[in-house]
């Protein structure tokens, strides 16, 4: 790790009960993955622990617009819903008609577009939201080739405020993929800070985020 110039802070396996209901995500992750393997990138849901921390740099308790760049299946969507005030608000990009249909028949609630995260900022535009204060995406960033990376965090950069939080995940087999070596250069490349969290151990595969500060 130390040749990676790279510290990641290690989390002890937690004992904690994964939604019930995972199961059923997975096997209709599974399926839309067989489908289009290049928009979807991974066959396992992010577990309880990996969602938390995704949603953790998000302050709730302040008036906020957050999207969330492939929602997928909800893992992440879920975290998000609990503690979502009335003062705030939520936009899901999901390109995957299926996992967006899925989305707001499960979440009605909330708001869903079925566009690419490439299109954020004519998204935003179309809602009449100007800027947002956190995106935390999802997306199978391995699966991508480099100039749709580089669209999806340009728009990423440009629709949030001063001060906003991007927050994305990274698989810890590939960390020293090309893919994953990319991804590093260009969150550095456009982000004030960028923080890694501990290894989540309990996802499969393990798995870490980072924390990119506008």
């Amino acid at each position: 790790m130390a040749l990676l110039n790279f510290s990641i802070r290690i989390s002890a396996w937690g004992g904690e009960e994964e939604d019930k209901k995972v199961p059923n995500r997975a096997l209709r992750l599974f399926s839309q993955f067989l489908r289009s393997p290049r928009s979807i990138g991974t066959v396992v849901p992010s577990s309880k622990r990996l969602a938390k921390h995704m949603i953790r740099p998000i302050d709730f308790a302040k008036p906020s617009v957050i999207v969330e760049f492939g929602p997928g299946t909800g893992a992440i969507t879920s975290e998000i819903a609990k503690r979502l005030q009335p003062h705030s608000r939520y936009i899901g990009v999901e390109l995957n008609k299926k996992l967006f249909n899925d989305m707001q028949a499960r979440f009605p609630e909330l708001q869903f577009v079925n566009r690419s995260a490439t299109d954020i900022l004519d998204i935003l535009k179309s809602l009449k939201i100007e800027k947002a204060d956190a995106v935390i995406s999802g997306i199978p960033w391995a699966s991508l080739p480099a100039v749709i990376q580089s669209d999806i965090l340009d728009g990423a950069v440009k629709c949030l405020r001063p001060g906003g939080v991007f927050v994305t995940y990274a698989y810890l087999p590939g960390l020293l993929l090309p893919a994953a070596l990319l991804l590093r250069r260009q969150l550095r490349a456009r982000f004030a800070k960028v923080e890694t969290t501990r290894v989540v151990w309990n996802n499969f595969p393990p798995a870490f985020t980072y924390v990119c500060h506008r």
